[in-house]
This record gives structure tokens, sequence and C-alpha cells, in this order.
């Protein structure tokens, strides 16, 4: 649940782009908000579809509302947050950490192919692939920026990309002071399928 709102939030923003009326914008909206409400990674969501509205320059009604909800839904979230105990911040993780920190946003990327490959450099091979899924999203996006409109559907999945790359950095700004293997957990394999 905490991948498919932000995807179908996307997928409805992209809907709105080739329809008139504001039914798809206003499902989109929906699965914004409650992006929010499954996992701290679903506050990616709204900021993430303002971005993608942005580029894709869908009006400044639409990317207004956007702008609010993100904003609102934001504010909501984030009153009165308390950090989980125990666990590390990105801040501190990229000034003390910052390799270990890559590792492990590099081998969460790439989990699924811990399990294609198993054997002595398994993780090794996580973050190789998580570093190809990198690579070829940014030179994927740089071709769809140099025409939006044309490739809406591709920069679509690009932040959709873009969201899980964002759960992987929050993840391990948490979590990468109990070492780069946890990444490979086989509950992160979901945002890396998607």
């Amino acid at each position: 649940l905490a991948q498919l709102l932000p995807l179908l939030g996307l997928y409805f923003l992209y809907r709105s782009t080739q329809s008139e009326g504001l039914r798809h914008f206003a499902v989109a909206c929906v699965f914004g908000v409650l992006s929010v409400g499954s996992m701290a990674s679903g506050v990616l969501a709204l900021p993430l579809m303002l971005g993608y509205a942005i580029v894709l320059r869908i009006g400044w009604k639409r990317i207004s509302i956007l702008a609010g909800l993100t904003v609102f839904c934001l504010g909501v979230y984030f009153l009165d947050y308390n950090t989980p105990g125990g666990h590390g911040s990105v801040r501190t993780a990229i000034t003390e950490h910052p390799g270990q920190m890559l590792a492990y946003m590099l081998a969460y990327l790439g989990s699924p192919f811990y399990y294609f490959f198993p054997g002595r450099y398994a993780l090794q091979t996580a973050m190789a692939f998580g570093l190809v899924l990198i690579v070829l999203s940014g030179i994927k996006a740089a071709h769809c920026l140099q025409n939006p409109r044309q490739h809406a559907l591709d920069l679509c999945l690009l932040v959709f990309i873009l969201h899980i790359g964002g759960t992987a950095l929050a993840t391990a700004g948490g979590r990468s002071l109990f070492g780069v293997d946890q990444a490979t957990t086989s509950r992160y394999t979901t945002p890396a399928l998607m």
C-alpha cells in the first residue's frame, strides 16, 4: 500500500493531463493525501506530484491545489513529530558516514538481486544493480525532460522511481547505522521490485 498509493496518485495525475475535466485530477489528489497516511515515505508523494505537475505545466490552478495540499498535509504530518528512538537521521548519516549511507541505499535499491544471485558477492551484486537503476533512470530522465509533455507517462514512472529512491534515502538515514547488510532484508524488496 505504501508504494501503490503514490503510484496511483502519479498515474491519475498523468491521466489528468490526457483529458479535460477534474475527475482524474481529484482522484490523484485523493491518492496523494492517502499516501501520507500509509507510511513515513508517503510524505514524499505530494511534493513529487507537485514537482511532476510543474514540469508538465498542468495549469496554475491545479498546481496551486497540489501546493496547498502538500503544505497542509506535511504540516499536519510533522506537527508534534518525534523521531523514533534508536534510529539515526538522514542529516547525521550524511555528515558522519556518507559512504555507508550510499552503500545502504544502493543495496536497498538492488535488494531483489541479492536473492536472485545468492552467494559470496550477493551484497555487492545488489549494490551494483542499485547503481544501474540510478544511472539508467538518470539517462532516461534527461531524455524525457527535453520534451516533458511528449514523455508524460515515462516521467510519471520516473517520478515514482524517484519516490522509491527517496524512500531508500530516508531508510538509509535511519537504519544505515545497523549495517549495510540490513538493507537486503526481504521487506525492503517490495519498494525495489515496484
